[in-house]
């Protein structure tokens, strides 16, 4: 997951580093309205799915079955 963005030093600021993974929701406005929907597609597609992965795994712990496992 570092090596994909590099130097984390050349980002000012953390927010363009989420910029830089599309980790930013869409924002629509229309005059004195504004509704933020998802994530945006932009940005580095490959450190967003590794990144976004590592959460899944971490929040969702695996589901070991003992059904198709021997013991020796």
């Amino acid at each position: 997951m570092i090596a994909e963005p590099g130097d984390l030093k050349r980002f000012e600021h953390p927010r363009k580093l989420m910029t830089y993974l599309g980790l930013v929701p869409n924002k629509h406005t229309s005059s004195d309205k504004q509704r933020l929907s998802a994530v945006t597609e932009c940005g580095n597609g490959r450190a967003r799915r590794l990144l976004v992965g590592g959460v899944h795994g971490y929040k969702y712990k695996a589901n070991v079955s003992t059904e198709y496992c021997r013991v020796y």
